[in-house]
């Protein structure tokens, strides 16, 4: 995979994300929006600065994220 979709906003019932191992550079603003999202596994993906952020944004709000 090398991208998410922008529609991933829409799935607001969304728990954990696994999409480790992939070629993704640039994480969707709209996963901010994924109220529910505990757990976020990004782990071996080329993330960009924008991504990296992103992260630190959901770490904050409390969700877990697996990278690097």
């Amino acid at each position: 995979i090398e991208r998410l979709p922008k529609s991933i906003e829409k799935l607001e019932n969304l728990k954990i994300l696994n999409v480790g191992d992939n070629q993704i550079r640039e994480l969707p603003e709209g996963i901010k929006k994924l109220k529910n999202l505990r757990e976020l596994i990004v782990i071996g993906n080329p993330l960009n600065e924008a991504s990296r952020k992103l992260i630190e944004e959901l770490r904050k709000r409390g969700v877990r994220v697996i990278y690097r």
